[in-house]
């Protein structure tokens, strides 16, 4: 290695799956890794459209993580 650059080791790491991830999937959702798990962050609608979703409609808390 030259001054400056670093080592860099890739971990793999599998994610564990919560209870509706193919229910978010299907809907587009980004995901992310959270304590072990991947998570969904928000989905294509953008935030503003998921809010006013529940506001309107309804929502759910995933909490089987």
């Amino acid at each position: 290695m030259t001054e400056g650059q670093s080592k860099v080791k890739s971990l793999s790491v599998v994610l564990k799956e919560i209870f509706l991830n193919d229910y978010h999937k299907n809907n587009h959702a980004k995901f992310i890794p959270f304590s072990g798990y991947s998570m969904p962050i928000n989905y294509d609608l953008g935030i503003i459209k998921e809010h006013l979703h529940v506001r309107e409609l309804v929502g759910v808390f995933d909490v089987s993580h």
